[in-house]
């Protein structure tokens, strides 16, 4: 991986690159190198997990980013193909994306993004400013997301 930085894990596919280090701020800007080149692919793979399983302390996903929200569906949910920023399909028949809110790791969770027959995979993107935009999930995928992490505290030297 020449000089590229990685969060690194045990296994090459939760890898995250390290694009940007901000100080100031605690943060990182982190890019899931992996799930992009899966989804770009010719073969084209869902994502199957959702990215906060990739995220462990000291650091967590950033409430900054927003969240795209893939579907993978038994069948074509019926009338929510026309959803509004549905975008589909995605890979294969039955997949689809939508532009969601901003990430939270409990998204999901009340079932605002339920739709029946599908399961939902959650992925952070920093998305710039304004709404997210579902038919360019590869660029926002591509462009990473903000990553956090709490600085030390300073306690007062012993002397």
């Amino acid at each position: 991986f020449n000089d590229t930085p990685y969060l690194g894990y045990n296994q090459r596919q939760h890898w995250l690159q390290i694009r940007d280090i901000f100080y100031n701020n605690a943060s990182l800007l982190i890019v899931d190198i992996h799930r992009f080149l899966d989804l770009n692919s010719s073969s084209c793979h869902m994502p199957t997990g959702n990215s906060s399983a990739k995220v462990d302390l000291p650091f967590s996903i950033s409430p900054l980013n927003q969240e795209l929200i893939f579907y993978s569906c038994t069948e074509v949910p019926p009338g929510k193909v026309t959803m509004e920023g549905l975008v589909g399909p995605v890979c294969h028949t039955n997949t689809f994306v939508l532009a969601g809110g901003h990430y939270d790791e409990e998204s999901g969770y009340d079932g605002s993004y339920f739709l029946e027959g599908c399961t939902a995979i959650f992925v952070p993107v920093l998305g710039g400013f304004g709404e997210v935009n579902a038919s360019g999930y590869l660029q926002l995928i591509n462009d990473g997301f903000l990553v956090t992490w709490q600085p030390p505290s300073s306690s007062p030297s012993e002397g």
